[in-house]
């Protein structure tokens, strides 16, 4: 398990970036998928001698495979049996999954015609294409691919969790609590079987997660990679965890971040622009050229920052002032972006419109105690971290983990965005259809943080008798 998520996700993250280069053109190789699996055989055998965790008790073994097994096989028997259950996934996800399984292409009718109906047309293409893929090859088992990513989100929730050395009875509890999450499981838009995109990017969140806890370069990238990959909301995700690879005072961190928000824009900003039929490339251009001089200032304030003193206190200052000024002068900035089509284009067109909207966050507040706590559509996800913070408080132990907290908090607070910004007439059924999709994009990284607090409070302290004495010669 150590081996096969990290090269899993590598291989995912890896089969995007080529894919990306080749729809464009004559198109995907449908043995492609087959090479990327080849590639992880290999990465398999090769890595057979590293360093594995001591493993769990046969019992915690038996008793999650047993749960997880039973609510895999459900959702691999929904996935296959029916297609996506709501307008906006079929609209979106299973339209494109039929075009690209035809011709795994954008040089088809469907993508290059600008007349054709075609819903979320700046949405990521991973997905679709990755169960395309596999129809080509193996017709009716390329939905498949979502009982998979169910999976890796456990495996990789265990993987982290084990390797933190948190307790082995918190890391069954806890990988239960996220395979056992009601919102991932229920007949609902977002979940597992659904064919919504919510689970993959539930999956990157959850990577980045991962990459801050273990101080791991490789899976942060993977993560943001992943997330832009996914949905239109995995590039702000992206930059919040650039942001906070800052604050952490990681150079390491800093540089792999960077690196891949900059890959991948350079790779999935041109097929955007395809996709929405943008034919001139100043948008694109803009884009790539604000991400290279943010890159380039954020270097050189990272270099400031080091000679000062509290570097820490101006690093964390920094990272929760900017988005605060970003969402202040979002107006001014709309206004020098050309004109665009896609998803965030809706979003910033109501740009003028983010003062008066403040009148929504009450609104808003109402229907995130409902969703999270009251119905508990994403478990206890949102009740425990509280609950432990408060006893932690009570019995004044210090909880570290303060990159992965921030991605937590600062990740929630971004939920509220939507809704200031919103186009929707109707804000309450916005709300309804809205928010308990962008809460669950946050389940796997509020249970790892909530495993290492738990954890944390729970351990075992030594009093000062108990300290052992130095003898006296």
């Amino acid at each position: 398990m150590d081996r096969v998520v990290p090269l899993t996700l590598g291989c995912l993250v890896l089969y995007w970036i080529f894919a990306m280069m080749s729809i464009r053109g004559d198109g995907l190789p449908h043995w492609w998928w087959m090479a990327f699996v080849l590639l992880w055989v290999i990465g398999m055998i090769v890595g057979r001698k590293t360093h594995n965790l001591a493993s769990p008790p046969v019992l915690h073994r038996a008793v999650v495979w047993t749960v997880l097994g039973v609510a895999v096989a459900a959702v691999a028997y929904g996935a296959i049996s029916t297609p996506s259950r709501h307008w906006d996934g079929a609209a979106s996800f299973d339209a494109k999954v039929f075009w690209l399984t035809q011709s795994p292409t954008l040089q088809q009718p469907f993508f290059a015609t600008e007349g054709v109906f075609h819903h979320s047309p700046g949405y990521s293409l991973l997905q679709p294409l990755l169960i395309a893929s596999i129809e080509r090859a193996l017709p009716g088992a390329g939905r498949l691919v979502l009982p998979m990513f169910y999976l890796l989100l456990c495996g990789l929730v265990a993987t982290t969790l084990r390797r933190h050395r948190t307790a082995t009875w918190l890391v069954t509890a806890t990988v239960l609590a996220v395979g056992l999450t009601p919102h991932l499981l229920s007949p609902i838009s977002g979940s597992v079987d659904s064919g919504h995109i919510e689970l993959l990017l539930l999956l990157a969140t959850t990577t980045i997660a991962a990459g801050f806890l273990r101080g791991s370069g490789g899976l942060l990238a993977v993560g943001i990679v992943l997330a832009i990959a996914a949905k239109p909301e995995g590039q702000l995700y992206a930059a919040v965890a650039t942001g906070i690879a800052f604050a952490s005072g990681s150079g390491t961190l800093l540089l792999a971040a960077f690196l891949a928000v900059l890959v991948s824009f350079v790779i999935w900003l041109p097929v955007q622009a395809e996709l929405l039929h943008n034919s001139s490339p100043v948008g694109t251009v803009m884009v790539l050229g604000v991400a290279a001089a943010t890159a380039v200032l954020v270097m050189l304030v990272d270099a400031w920052v080091r000679r000062r003193a509290q570097p820490h206190v101006w690093r964390w200052g920094l990272v929760v002032g900017a988005p605060i000024v970003v969402l202040m002068c979002l107006p001014l900035l709309a206004s020098w972006l050309p004109a665009e089509r896609g998803a965030f284009a809706a979003y910033f067109r109501q740009a003028d419109e983010v003062w008066r909207n403040l009148g929504n966050l009450p609104a808003y507040f109402v229907a995130f105690l409902d969703v999270g706590i009251v119905k508990l559509r994403i478990g206890l996800a949102l009740v425990l971290p509280i609950a432990i913070a408060l006893l932690a408080w009570r019995r004044r132990v210090r909880l570290n983990d303060r990159a992965l907290m921030a991605w937590v908090v600062l990740g929630l607070s971004m939920t509220a965005t939507p809704f200031l910004l919103s186009p929707e007439a109707d804000l309450q059924q916005h709300l309804r259809w809205s928010l308990p999709r962008l809460l669950l994009h946050w389940v796997g990284p509020l249970w790892l943080l909530t495993a290492c607090w738990l954890d944390t409070v729970l351990a075992p302290r030594i009093s000062p008798c108990d300290q052992p004495v130095a003898r006296s010669s």
